[in-house]
């Protein structure tokens, strides 16, 4: 009777738990044993439920980074919206006193936002884009709709359908300010 062969089991189980690919007939055929010998040990020692264990945990780990990665970068995604509706804000609440402080010196109605004195209406319309683009972005980061409906906002409407003309620069500013504050409390 010839005597069993001499096996490196723990490379044999080695190499099955890291490369799933391989099935107990490659690691037979590997060690030079029969297929039904290397099921045996498998079974004995589990290797199948060791094999799913260390598949669970490289899953979760990955999954783990994936997400500090995603959280990383949507923190610096906000951080940089917040910083841009900053700034726009505060170029907005310039423009506000510049025309708050061109009616008091004119009087109201002698006051335009062509004015070169005053922010124009294309720098106006541009900050209030920002302020739209920074609020959608944290609003996306922090998993709020990225839209909100008109009736929603506790803004009045004005008659005009262009609020973006000269002949009304108070309306516009005033919707403006109405809609970012209404906007930062939602």
């Amino acid at each position: 009777m010839a005597r069993p062969k001499k096996i490196d089991w723990a490379s044999a189980q080695k190499d099955y738990i890291q490369n799933t690919t391989l099935t107990y007939a490659d690691i037979a055929k590997k060690y030079g044993v029969s297929e039904n010998v290397v099921g045996q040990r498998a079974k004995a020692e589990g290797w199948i439920q060791y094999r799913k264990s260390i598949q669970k945990k490289t899953i979760q780990a990955v999954e783990g980074e994936i997400i500090d990665r995603n959280s990383h970068i949507n923190e610096m995604h906000v951080n940089l919206a917040n910083g841009m509706a900053s700034l726009a804000s505060k170029q907005l609440s310039i423009a506000h006193r510049q025309i708050d402080n061109a009616e008091k010196e004119r009087g109201k109605n002698n006051v335009s936002l062509n004015d070169k004195d005053i922010i124009s209406q294309q720098r106006m319309k541009a900050l209030f884009e920002s302020i739209a683009v920074a609020v959608n972005i944290q609003r996306v980061a922090v998993g709020l709709p990225t839209s909100i409906a008109a009736k929603q906002l506790p803004v009045e409407k004005p008659d005009k359908t262009n609020l973006f003309m000269d002949d009304d620069p108070e309306g516009f500013v005033k919707l403006l300010a109405e809609t970012i504050t209404a906007l930062e409390e939602k």
